[in-house]
This record gives structure tokens, sequence and C-alpha cells, in this order.
């Protein structure tokens, strides 16, 4: 790490140290990792998060895999089959949507090249 942003992410993290002492554990907790991670972007700035140039990527397809990780999460939290169950389930049906709809692009694609 360069010094300038060592410099800038302590004096940040100073600034933000707990003034109060009379918080709890937990809200010292809470707020001692807040002040870091406050003072990190403040320091080294955030990435922004590339979309995806996929063009067979669909909102319908971004919310599948978000109901996949949800219940990857819900069966790491309680490693009950059911749970297990439920989540295989939604990843297979995940993995389908995606072929179908890569192999529809691809044919689309393909189509396109014919016919030009």
């Amino acid at each position: 790490m360069h010094d300038s942003v060592r410099y800038i992410y302590q004096k940040r993290l100073d600034e933000k140290s707990i003034q109060e002492q009379s918080l709890s554990l937990q809200e010292r907790y809470k707020h001692i990792i807040d002040s870091i991670h406050k003072a990190a972007r403040e320091a080294l700035g955030e990435r922004k998060k590339k979309k995806s140039n996929k063009i067979w990527w669909t909102e319908e397809i971004e919310q599948l895999v978000h109901e996949k990780k949800n219940l990857y999460l819900k069966w790491l939290t309680t490693k009950e089959e059911e749970d297990n169950f439920l989540y295989n389930r939604k990843r297979k049906e995940v993995q389908t949507q995606l072929q179908m709809r890569k192999t529809e692009f691809g044919t689309k694609n393909a189509k396109k090249s014919i016919h030009t």
C-alpha cells in the first residue's frame, strides 16, 4: 500500500474513533467495523460493479440466480435436508434456464449469420 493511501486511511480511521465509552460492546463492534469500512472507502475509493455484457443474461435469470443464492445461504445456516433439496432444485432450474437461453441465443445468431 502506498504511504499516502496508508496515511489517508489512518487519518480517516482516527477521525472515526469512538468518542463515547457508553456504547455497549455490540455497538462498539459495529461502530468499529463501520468506521473501518468507511475509512477504507474514503481512502481507496470504490470499485464499480462491472455489468455483465452477456447478451443472453436477462432479469429473469438474474432473479433466479438471486433466489438460488438465498436458498444456498439458508441451507448453509440450517443444514437441513429440505433446504438442501430446495437449493438443489433451484440450482438445476437455473442451469436449465441458462442452457436454454444460451442455446436460444446461439440459434438466433446462427440464423442471422446464415440469412445475411
